[in-house]
């Protein structure tokens, strides 16, 4: 059965920021964790439980995925020259909105 895509109100931001070359590129790689959510190429981000990495290009694509709700929620995508920067702080405040308000 499928995952359900869902974008944190920051991946989407960072998203639409991209260039539409770039948004059609990562779209596709995003749409395939629905199908395949851990690809051959998903790192674990060891700080913080159930979030993954994947590379493509310059760019990553940060996201935790949730089984039980099959879900794959969608925490930053961006560069990875600024990905990087208070990570692990703001993908905790993501998660915790994620699960207090359903965002």
């Amino acid at each position: 059965m499928s995952h359900k895509i869902v974008f944190s109100s920051r991946a989407l931001r960072q998203f639409k920021k991209l260039s539409k070359a770039d948004q059609i590129i990562l779209g596709e790689e995003i749409d395939s964790l629905a199908d395949t959510p851990f690809p051959n190429c998903v790192e674990k981000i060891t700080a913080v439980d159930h979030c993954y990495r994947i590379r493509h290009g310059d760019y990553r694509i940060v996201y935790q995925v949730r089984n039980s709700e099959l879900v794959v929620l969608l925490l930053a995508i961006g560069d990875r020259k600024d990905i990087y920067k208070d990570l692990v702080k703001n993908l905790k405040q993501l998660i915790n909105a994620y699960e207090l308000y359903g965002e």
